[in-house]
């Protein structure tokens, strides 16, 4: 803070004296402060809050094309944070396979960008998801997946873990909608601290009409080349790039929440 005031009263200084304001190097200088005063807000907040490093962050809706799009603006959000993610399918349970002769072959390699087992299910079972009729199945490469469209999956899935995950991608939680010429869709993002083993989906999410009623997040106008944030209270300019536009968003939302907390 103390960094951030010293540049403000170079500045001054400059202009009241007439002296010539280096702009360039004023700028970076001015970044480089502004990160800084940043950083000491965060270690403030993570001194009550904690660190908060586990999240599930779950993306369910009725249309493929918006729910993977979404979960892959997601997954690039914590990838470039250099956050653990792991992503799963959730979809319909599927009836056990019957019993394995007890000498058979070995497995074959999973095929790229597919559904396959997750390592820590029993036997190497998709995981049942409490109190529904869902299960969800680890996928082992993700970039290949997210890339496509899976009509079969009611939603997507990240555990994703790194500093401050909990409380950057909560707020995520509600209702995205998506409006363009082709298609216009709702998605429910919900989030939970519980690992995919404990997780509960939200009552009757599979039903074609679980999504309309809830709260608002945000809607994205391709056509209109607008977004519109309710917790920021603010509609802005998009290119039509989602991952970044969301990322964007979620770090300056995390910036006012923490400056929320400091009574700033």
């Amino acid at each position: 803070m103390a960094q951030g005031a010293g540049l403000e009263e170079k500045a001054l200084m400059a202009v009241y004296s007439g002296e010539p304001i280096e702009g360039a190097r004023a700028g970076t200088d001015l970044a480089r402060g502004t990160q800084g005063l940043n950083e000491l807000r965060f270690d403030l907040f993570a001194l009550d809050y904690g660190q908060s490093t586990d999240v599930t962050l779950a993306v369910y809706g009725p249309h493929s094309k918006p729910v993977v799009a979404l979960a892959d603006a997601y997954f690039n959000f914590a990838r470039n944070r250099r956050f653990k993610v792991v992503v799963y399918e959730i979809r319909h349970r599927r009836p056990e396979p019957p019993p394995s002769p007890a000498a058979s072959s070995p497995p074959k390699p999973a095929t790229a960008g597919r559904a396959v087992p997750d390592e820590a299910a029993t036997a190497g079972r998709a995981i049942p998801l409490p109190k529904s009729v869902l299960e969800a199945q680890r996928i082992v490469q993700a970039e290949e997946y997210l890339c496509g469209t899976h009509d079969e999956a009611i939603g997507i899935a990240l555990r994703i873990s790194g500093k401050f995950a909990l409380p950057l991608l909560w707020p995520e939680e509600g209702r995205h909608d998506f409006h363009d010429k082709e298609l216009k869709a709702r998605c429910l993002v919900h989030a939970s601290e519980s690992p995919l083993a404990q997780y509960e989906p939200p009552e009757r999410i599979d039903r074609r009409d679980a999504i309309g009623s809830q709260e608002m997040r945000r809607a994205y106008q391709k056509t209109k080349q607008l977004i519109e944030d309710r917790p920021l209270a603010r509609r802005q300019f998009w290119s039509g790039d989602l991952a970044q536009a969301v990322a964007e968003l979620i770090e300056e939302h995390f910036l006012e929440q923490v400056k929320g907390w400091l009574g700033e």
